[in-house]
């Protein structure tokens, strides 16, 4: 909306053009921003501000009266999480979210689920950082970097139900 100096996601249909989605904001103001369809167009997701300050993802079923918020990975759901890819089916959401120590850390977020899950680090002692970059078009697996022991940074893969990431190692010959 250029009068307003708002933005907010919306879905086309060929039936009803634009429709407005929203925002996460309980009176609909702020700014959303829709980032990926799944490849039947039945599901929006991207990001909005919240009414606590952060910035959340949101899932939009076809026919949904408001987006679907699952938070943060913090016990509040303060903080912000940021969007980084959704299946083909519109069922798997992945990114990074606010997590407990002020640090952000690799989500999966499966459609029907309350929360983010987190997926954990590469450490040891399971501190630290991580980040989701892409997920298959199935939803099974998520691809991204991890901090590792040693403070190093690895790529990694998660396989859905999986209880941690999997190492991918590096492509130099010591690993």
């Amino acid at each position: 909306d250029t009068l307003s100096g708002t933005q907010h996601a919306f879905r086309w249909t060929e039936a009803r053009g634009m429709s407005d989605l929203g925002t996460l904001k309980q009176d609909g103001s702020g700014n959303s921003w829709g980032r990926y369809v799944s490849a039947d167009g039945r599901v929006v997701a991207g990001q909005s501000e919240t009414d606590t300050g952060g910035v959340h993802v949101f899932r939009h079923n076809a026919g949904d009266a408001r987006l679907t918020d699952p938070g943060t990975l913090m016990a509040d759901n303060s903080g912000s999480a940021v969007l980084r890819g959704l299946s083909a089916d519109g069922r798997v959401m992945v990114g990074q979210a606010s997590a407990t120590g002020g640090v952000q850390r690799a989500f999966r977020h499966n459609e029907g689920e309350a929360r983010l899950t987190d997926l954990g680090t590469l450490r040891g002692d399971g501190a630290g950082t991580s980040l989701a970059n892409a997920v298959s078009a199935d939803g099974k697996v998520v691809v991204g970097t991890a901090e590792a022991d040693g403070n190093q940074y690895r790529a990694f893969w998660h396989y859905a139900g999986a209880e941690r990431m999997t190492d991918l190692c590096t492509l130099r010959s010591d690993n």
